[in-house]
């Protein structure tokens, strides 16, 4: 009888098929490093025995960070060689359906049906139902060599798994968890999600509503489906305007049930178009849409108005203007339901609770156009697939504003979006800023504004997280070239609190971050979009980047090639103290050194109006279409 003798030696595998009769094709060789992402999988001219071998692992390695499979088909050896994500992912897989779910005060129970698609019986182990780490429960499924079609489980008993609604709720809990089954397989572990109900098609917008809610000890929570149609559990810690009674009632499932579909009448019957102008978390009035609106507010064929809410700074400036609504009003929820369009800075979400629970306002979003104005570039930090603005998510914009030709390129690429649908006018929010504003003889200040980096979120210590270093670093280096109080830094909002403790609190900038970049005649980040507004005004930009590799790691590559950004990139702490050496000199930051002519003109190419007329432009684009 054959035996097939599988070895690796230097990176070449060889597989022969041992048996009397010997042929070329017994024997197979290829260099692992041949294989790619796109090719990690191969058949090799090596047949097997239908009746021993077919549907079995022969040969499995794991080499450096990836992992090796040999294994049989229906007639010949395949490989599969790459990382464990992507071979075994490929090679089995449980199918879950949940039929229902019941979230109450007791906790949540998922009720589901489902089978491990084995076909080359690869072993496995601790196979459970997972909300988070902190939450599995273990359960059992059939191995099956082949797919089932979904409709043979309809008549199988349910199996179920329940949470306790204390093991939910703990400190630092996710907010957005994806339900997954979960299961380990040579000490990796591996997930896949969890389909919400049977035949049903998912890439639906509308998938984002809430169809469980409820408020419980502090907490507000909801289930969920993903765009896809997967199941997800969100938990956050409820806002204390969701505390107020009177939030409770105008927010009451009864109250806005009414309210929706009036509204909806409303809007099919009237054809004058109602567009509700705002800003982030529609507390602000300095990005442009509040302009806009003032533009648009006197419209014959609209009617339009500005959300705020009445506990901003920036509510007591525009308080009296017309047309200015009380964010949380009466009225503001009449036209939240009754409006067409919505123009903002932000996504539809900020204009109410960010991960509402409330789900006739969810879905009301959908039901609306949404032109989004943008509050800063986007050429610098890739919208991945998991913004919120990519064409078929939650934030899809009908329409976007972009500064160029060469950013409408690169937010179609992006975003998934028609030409038709990107609007080259410029952004509202440089119309209120004068070009080049500063000069030589402007005051010497640097502003430090670095990105927090998401993958860091869950380091317990703050000062071991490269945000806190590399601030440190460059505010040390400042210190030798510049006095102190001319040196500004600007926090990322989710750990502001955490700077106030530093070496360096005194220099942290507790205003609007558009009056520090007004005052700022150099700029030092890393990955942040401000450069382009720190730049419009007149002044350098310095790119601080010792990390990238791990953050294009993590955040996919960098937009700008390396002849389009806008200032010196600097590597490591060498790079940028060399770059602070040549353009500060007695306390003096020279912004010829920082600011060349070659720096100006690959600004013009990603935002190329300075004539401060974008409002204008998107107010006549706007107009062409019929919105306002």
């Amino acid at each position: 009888m054959s035996t097939i003798d599988i070895q690796v030696k230097d990176h070449i595998l060889v597989i022969e098929k041992k048996r009397a009769r010997k042929s070329e094709e017994d024997l197979f060789e290829i260099d692992l490093d041949t294989f790619t992402d796109e090719n990690f999988r191969m058949r090799t001219n090596i047949t097997v025995n239908k009746s021993v071998d077919t549907h079995r692992v022969l040969y499995q390695k794991i080499i450096g960070n990836k992992i090796l499979l040999v294994f049989c088909g229906q007639l010949n050896l395949h490989i599969a060689y790459g990382v464990p994500e992507l071979v075994y992912g490929k090679l089995l897989k449980p199918f879950v359906f949940s039929t229902h779910q019941r979230l109450n005060r007791k906790g949540l129970k998922i009720w589901y049906k489902g089978y491990v698609y084995n076909p080359f019986q690869i072993e496995y182990s601790h196979l459970a139902i997972k909300v988070d780490d902190e939450n599995k429960k273990e359960i059992n499924l059939k191995n099956s060599l082949t797919k089932i079609r979904k409709y043979k489980f309809l008549g199988k008993r349910n199996e179920s798994v329940f949470y306790p609604m204390k093991d939910l709720l703990y400190s630092n809990a996710s907010i957005n968890c994806n339900i997954m089954v979960s299961m380990t397989i040579d000490g990796y572990e591996f997930e896949y999600p969890i389909a919400s109900g049977y035949l049903k098609k998912g890439n639906r917008r509308q998938n984002y509503i809430p169809y469980q809610a409820m408020y419980y000890q502090g907490w507000a929570l909801h289930l969920r489906k993903t765009r896809a149609g997967n199941l997800a559990f969100v938990r956050r810690l409820m806002e204390e305007k969701e505390k107020e009674f009177g939030f409770r009632i105008k927010e009451s499932g009864l109250i806005d049930f009414f309210l929706y579909h009036i509204g909806n009448l409303k809007r099919k019957y009237t054809k004058k178009k109602v567009n509700l102008f705002y800003e982030k978390f529609a507390s602000k009035s300095e990005e442009g849409a509040f302009d806009l609106f003032k533009k648009a507010r006197n419209s014959t064929t609209s009617k339009n108005y500005f959300i705020i809410d009445p506990n901003s700074e920036d509510y007591q400036k525009i308080k009296d203007e017309k047309n200015v609504v009380r964010k949380w009003s009466w009225k503001y929820y009449w036209l939240l339901f009754c409006s067409d369009n919505f123009i903002a800075t932000e996504a539809p979400i900020h204009i109410n609770i960010v991960r509402s629970n409330n789900k006739y306002f969810r879905r009301s979003t959908f039901e609306k156009k949404f032109i989004f104005l943008q509050h800063g570039v986007t050429y610098l930090k890739r919208h991945g697939v998991n913004s919120p603005f990519v064409n078929g998510k939650e934030a899809t914009p009908n329409y976007i504003v972009v500064g160029s030709e060469k950013e409408q390129d690169i937010v179609s690429d992006m975003l998934g979006l028609k030409e038709e649908q990107i609007l080259v006018t410029g952004l509202p929010v440089f119309s209120n800023l004068k070009w080049e504003n500063m000069n030589q003889d402007s005051p010497d200040k640097v502003t430090v504004m670095l990105t927090w980096k998401p993958y860091e979120e869950f380091i317990t210590d703050f000062e071991m997280t490269t945000y806190y270093q590399y601030t440190k670093e460059i505010y040390e280096l400042l210190k030798q070239y510049l006095p102190k109080d001319k040196i500004m830094i600007i926090p990322h909002p989710k750990i502001a609190h955490l700077m106030e403790n530093t070496d360096f609190s005194e220099n942290i900038w507790q205003g609007e971050i558009s009056t520090a970049l007004s005052q700022s005649k150099l700029l030092i980040t890393d990955y942040s979009s401000v450069c382009y507004n720190s730049f419009y005004q007149g002044g350098g930009v310095v790119f601080y980047q010792p990390d990238l590799q791990l953050y294009e790691e993590e955040n996919g590559k960098l937009i700008p090639e390396d002849d389009e950004y806008i200032g010196y990139r600097t590597f490591n702490y060498e790079e940028l103290k060399d770059v602070i050496d040549q353009g500060l000199k007695d306390q003096k930051i020279d912004l010829s050194y920082f600011r060349t002519k070659e720096f100006v003109d690959r600004y013009l190419t990603i935002n190329s109006f300075t004539d401060g007329r974008n409002l204008d432009r998107i107010d006549e684009r706007l107009k062409e279409l019929n919105i306002i």
